[in-house]
Parts: structure tokens; sequence; C-alpha cells
């Protein structure tokens, strides 16, 4: 009686269906793949602060469908400049795009990632980051054959400095 006691008031769990996919390509993107930062709100080409440029990308423990549900970690890999810094720490504000065969977008996930410049110790000048950030890729709506693709979020300003 006391087993059915504390079986029977339990929830039910039903088991989880796991299955090793072949990860999709990722591509940066031709239109939003550099950066550009200023040091104030009204950006022009005069103060620049840093640019920067998505440099690699690498699904660190393979791909898998999770209950027919796309999962996978993403490593991704920002190389920034400095040009004019006035501020050591910098935000890069990226998207992932999930899309398919047709190059339809399933889904965008948006994010950002925050950097810090360090100075060279002999010369006293900032020195080029290196920026990794990890992203959890996950969307109900993934089919095979389809492709990443991860670029900035620019502004108009931006697109046109970048142009």
């Amino acid at each position: 009686i006391v087993f059915l006691l504390l079986t029977g008031c339990g929830p039910t769990l039903s088991p989880t269906s796991i299955t090793e996919v072949i990860c999709p390509p990722v591509l940066f993107s031709s239109d939003h793949g550099r950066y550009i930062g200023a040091d104030s709100q009204q950006i022009s080409i005069d103060n620049l602060t840093f640019e920067a440029a998505i440099n690699n990308a690498v699904f660190l423990e393979g791909c898998q469908l999770e209950d027919n549900n796309f999962s996978s970690n993403l490593s991704l890999l920002f190389i920034a400049k400095p040009l004019n810094i006035s501020q050591e720490i910098i935000n890069l504000p990226f998207y992932v795009a999930i899309l398919s065969l047709n190059d339809d977008i399933l889904d965008i996930q948006y994010y950002t990632t925050t950097g810090m410049f360090q100075k060279n110790i002999d010369t006293q000048e900032f020195e080029a980051l290196e920026i990794r950030e990890n992203v959890l890729i996950s969307n109900k709506s993934q089919e095979e054959g389809g492709k990443i693709v991860v670029g900035f979020m620019l502004d108009e300003k931006r697109m046109e400095i970048l142009n």
C-alpha cells in the first residue's frame, strides 16, 4: 500500500527521444558580417572607436533532435580591432537566423556579447580583442538541409558607413 501511495501521486514522465543529426552549415552574413562602434549615438566616420568581424563558428557537441526539436550549442568567435578607443568595454549585438532549404527565415534569435580591450604593457596601445560567445540554438522548425546565418545587428547609419 505504501508503494502505491509513493508512485501514484507523482507525475508521469514520458521518455525523451534524442537523435544525433548532421549539423547545418553556418554562414556569416555578407551584409551584416562587420560591425563598427562609436563614442556617441550620432555615429560618423570621424568618431569610430572600433571595428569587429565574425571570425569563426563551430558546434561544440554536435547537433541533435530532442523530441523533434533541433538543439545545439554554437560557439562564435568575434575579433574586434581598436581604432580610437574612448571606452574599453564594447558591446556587439548579433543575431542567429535559422533558414529553410528555400532560404525562408524560420527563426531569428538576438544576442549581445561584451568584451574589454586591454593595453599592451610595453606600448600602452590597445590590442585586438577576441570574444568567444556560446549560444544555445533551439528550434522546433529546423529542417534537414537548412542553414544557420550569423550577423551583426546594424542600424542604417552603420550600414551606410560600412558600405
